[in-house]
């Protein structure tokens, strides 16, 4: 059992990081990615417009690279900061569509 503060680790082979961590110039191009693996995996109708959504300073956007592999998005989760709650708005993984909220 682990302990309730403790930091999730991400399965062997592949790392998360944070969106916001990247330095300002990165941004787009990490952007561009994500629209890119979202239009593989979900309708249209459920696109969001990264450069809107980003800006707002309660979205939150956790990416998951392959660890020999930085360039390679294969995954993320965006989230809605609420006070002290995180509400789970998008997750998605390179070849499948998880769940939207």
């Amino acid at each position: 059992m682990s302990e309730p503060n403790s930091q999730a680790q991400p399965p062997p082979g592949f790392v998360i990081k944070d969106y916001s961590n990247f330095p300002p110039k990165t941004r787009l191009s990490i952007a561009d990615k994500v629209a890119k693996l979202e239009r593989k995996v979900f309708p249209a109708i459920e696109h969001f417009n990264y450069d809107v959504e980003l800006k707002k300073k309660n979205t939150g956007l956790l990416l998951v690279f392959k660890e020999d592999d930085a360039d390679k998005l294969i995954g993320y989760l965006v989230y809605q900061r609420m006070k002290r709650l995180a509400w789970l708005h998008k997750l998605c993984k390179e070849g499948e569509g998880l769940v939207e909220l």
